[in-house]
């Protein structure tokens, strides 16, 4: 995406309930913010809530690492567009 930009980083102590809130205040303050990443499954959780709570106002494409089984329901259902799962294993 040539065109891209980082609006944002935002933060919110690995807590689902922060980073939800964060993430609603983000998108508020930015609305042309189209893309959501969170990089813990933490962060994933709380913007796939935020992205829900938009009831379909927005198109936020949303990328999370990590996976449990309430990121793959978000997978499923669409609040989550994509998963990056860790391998612990190969990494050693």
């Amino acid at each position: 995406m040539p065109n891209a930009e980082i609006a944002a980083e935002i933060t919110a102590d690995s807590n689902t309930e922060s980073a939800c809130k964060a993430a609603q205040d983000l998108l508020k303050a930015h609305p042309d913010v189209n893309v959501l990443v969170g990089f813990n499954e933490w962060m994933t959780l709380g913007i796939g809530e935020a992205v829900k709570s938009l009831a379909d106002e927005r198109n936020i494409y949303t990328v999370g690492f990590d996976t449990n089984t309430v990121s793959v329901g978000m997978l499923e259902t669409g609040e989550i567009d994509a998963l990056i799962v860790q391998n612990p294993f190969a990494i050693g």
